[in-house]
């Protein structure tokens, strides 16, 4: 803020001192705010365009992988029973806790999303052998 007056003072003392090239020195400062504005939209507008292919790439992966009725699903960060781990994954992302069970005929594991205080998850989802067979929201 304090450089921004002292460069303030100085176009004001400069302006007093020499008012016939004043006129041309705020031209050039209003087109290289002009073209430093156009610049930044362009910037933006790029960075935007890359964002919605990349999204594009992605949801069209998805349906690849899993159909467009569970890409659908994934997209909304949905969970169902029936749902595989790697759909969880793609719709829920990594869980902040698993809880890990071998039991005789099946390997089970609890994950749990959503962390809502310290060692508390407000979603937990059972999955056995890779498979979600019930959760809690």
């Amino acid at each position: 803020m304090e450089s921004g007056l002292i460069v303030l003072g100085i176009i004001v003392f400069l302006v007093i001192l020499f008012p016939w090239q004043a006129a041309g020195f705020f031209a050039v400062v209003a087109i290289a705010w002009y073209l430093h504005n156009e610049h930044e939209k362009a910037e933006t507008a790029k960075r935007a365009e890359e964002e919605r292919l990349k999204h594009e790439a992605y949801v069209k992966d998805l349906i690849r992988r899993f159909g467009k009725v569970n890409a659908d699903r994934i997209l909304v960060g949905d969970i169902w029973v029936g749902q595989t781990q790697e759909m969880l994954l793609e719709s829920r992302g990594h869980p902040g806790y698993i809880q890990q069970h071998q039991l005789k005929t099946k390997y089970k594991e609890v994950w749990s999303f959503d962390r809502v205080g310290k060692g508390k998850y407000s979603t937990s989802v059972t999955l056995e052998n890779n498979i979600v067979t019930s959760y809690k929201i």
